[in-house]
Parts: structure tokens; C-alpha cells; sequence
């Protein structure tokens, strides 16, 4: 039962003018919030269509795979004429792949951030186990940090 219709019963029937607009608001925010679910989740569908050509366990993960992208932490960085979004490595090499190369589809389309001329470049942060092995190439190098491979 709502507020409005508990606070009418208490008064006898006659419900406050104030409660009446109070009651419309929920309603619309209600389906504001309903209208912002649906978009939610159908470009969360969109990126999972693109996301599956490059993702092997696509049948039963590609939607975690998406959602996790979109919760993981990202870098900004506005330039002259970009905006670099930079994506933390996913839990494991093959997911990370996979969001790499989704975020190689989204370059394509060129997208500009709204309100703005800034192109939108999308990139997967390399995970440290590809920076290992691209370093076990150079054995003896040592990096600034003084961590010796």
C-alpha cells in the first residue's frame, strides 16, 4: 500500500494535494528508471554480439565478459582531439584478448564522446603476463625500477 492511499484511509478518504503530486513523481521516476534499464541492456546486448566473433566461451560467458569490462577501472585521458580510455587487464589473458579486440571494433566506428569532438579510443591495458614474455626476449635487461628478469 502506498503512502498516498495509507494517509487517504487514515483522513477519510481525501488524500493531501501535496501527496497526489508526490505519488507522480514515483510514478515517472519509475519509468524513467525502467526506460534507463532497457537502454542499459540492450547496448549490453550490442556489445556482446560484437564481442562474441572473438571470444571462444562466448555461448555462456560473453555477457559476464561485457559486464566485467564495464565495471573493471579505467584511465582518461583527454588530448586535442581524443579522449584514450584505457581498461584495466580482465582476471585472465583470453578475456583480456577479447575485450582488446571488441575495443578494436568500437575504434572502427569512430564514435565522438557527446558534447564534445573528442574521438573515443578505446584500449585494454596489457596484462603482465604478455609484458613478461615480450621481456623474456631482452634476458638481461633491466628495468629502471631495478627489477631484474
Amino acid at each position: 500500500m502506498s503512502l498516498a492511499n495509507s494517509l487517504r484511509e487514515a483522513k477519510g478518504g481525501a488524500c493531501p494535494p501535496f501527496l497526489r503530486s508526490y505519488v507522480k513523481l514515483a510514478t515517472e521516476r519509475k519509468h524513467l528508471t525502467n526506460i534507463l534499464k532497457l537502454v542499459a541492456y540492450q547496448i549490453e546486448s550490442e556489445l556482446v554480439a560484437l564481442a562474441i566473433p572473438h571470444y571462444a566461451r562466448a555461448e555462456g560467458e560473453a555477457r559476464t565478459l561485457v559486464q566485467a569490462a564495464l565495471l573493471s577501472s579505467a584511465d582518461l585521458l583527454p588530448t586535442n582531439n581524443e579522449l584514450l580510455v584505457t581498461l584495466e587487464a580482465q582476471s585472465s589473458p583470453h578475456r583480456s584478448r577479447a575485450i582488446a579486440a571488441l575495443c578494436n571494433s568500437l575504434n572502427e566506428t569512430r564514435t565522438c564522446f557527446p558534447g564534445t569532438r573528442l574521438q573515443n579510443v578505446l584500449r585494454n591495458r596489457p596484462i603482465i603476463d604478455e609484458i613478461l614474455k615480450a621481456d623474456k626476449l631482452n634476458e638481461g635487461y633491466v628495468r629502471s625500477s631495478g627489477f631484474r628478469l
